[in-house]
């Protein structure tokens, strides 16, 4: 079984008509939320920079790129164990290694492109078409492509560490990265979502008041990350991530059983 084969493999097994329904849902719903609140708000008093940036922080980069990516990255194994097929999967005359990371890519490439298109038209919907000029979409592009494979590739390595990765994943996404990446001081330097925020800032409504976290903030003010550095981080989890996973993937034993409740 070629590299190909094995990524076209795991590329439909992704784009089943239930997860392909799904990601459509996904991926309209920032533009829905953007129309809403366009049409809501009187013409004059509408800004589509902050509508963008509100709801690319918030939906976008916050929730959209994280439960993807991280659900890709955790379904390379964990899928493999549900179907009992894992066993055939490591009978064939390829390297563990190469099995691992053809499959990781066919899960991340649609799950990349599912956080993409939605900040596509989130930017459409904000800006219009004419005006996309205006919207920081590119840079947007990029960074939402290096959060994909650091998410992904750390979700890869828990599904080759642990069984029901899937709700290690979910907790990280919705409790890890959200609450770390708020903490005053050095904490947030441990939270992936912290160096995509510094490639790609979004300016969060302000509502006039505040917050706890920012009153923590203000008494322990965090260091600047430069742009350069978050590159650095973010690429040496990735890396760091993949290998790891490559190496427990190609030295364990997997079979269905080890899937067991």
């Amino acid at each position: 079984m070629s590299d190909l084969m094995l990524f076209q493999t795991a590329l439909r097994e992704y784009l089943t008509a239930k997860r392909f329904a799904v990601a459509v849902a996904v991926v309209l719903l920032p533009s829905l939320l953007a129309v809403l609140w366009k049409y809501s708000t009187d013409s004059t008093l509408f800004d589509p920079r902050l509508a963008y940036d509100a709801l690319a922080l918030g939906l976008v980069f916050g929730f959209i790129l994280i439960i993807t990516s991280m659900l890709a990255g955790t379904s390379v194994v964990s899928q493999e164990m549900e179907r009992k097929s894992i066993v055939y999967l490591l009978t064939r005359p390829v390297p563990r290694a190469r099995i691992l990371l053809a499959r990781f890519l066919g899960m991340l490439v649609p799950a990349a492109l599912t956080a993409c298109l939605s900040a596509f038209l989130l930017a459409v919907t904000c800006f219009g078409p004419r005006n996309l000029s205006d919207a920081p979409l590119m840079r947007d592009l990029g960074v939402l492509l290096i959060g994909a494979f650091a998410y992904g590739s750390l979700a890869l390595l828990l599904s080759t560490l642990l069984r029901k990765a899937i709700m290690y994943a979910i907790y990280f996404a919705f409790g890890w990265e959200n609450t770390v990446s708020n903490l005053p001081g050095s904490f947030r330097k441990i939270s992936i979502i912290t160096y995509l925020k510094v490639l790609a800032p979004h300016s969060p409504p302000s509502n006039g008041n505040s917050d706890l976290v920012e009153i923590l903030q203000q008494l322990s003010p965090p260091k600047a990350i430069t742009p350069s550095s978050a590159v650095i981080v973010l690429f040496a989890v990735t890396v760091a991530a993949v290998v790891l996973a490559a190496l427990v993937f190609t030295l364990r034993e997997y079979s269905p059983k080890d899937d067991a409740a």
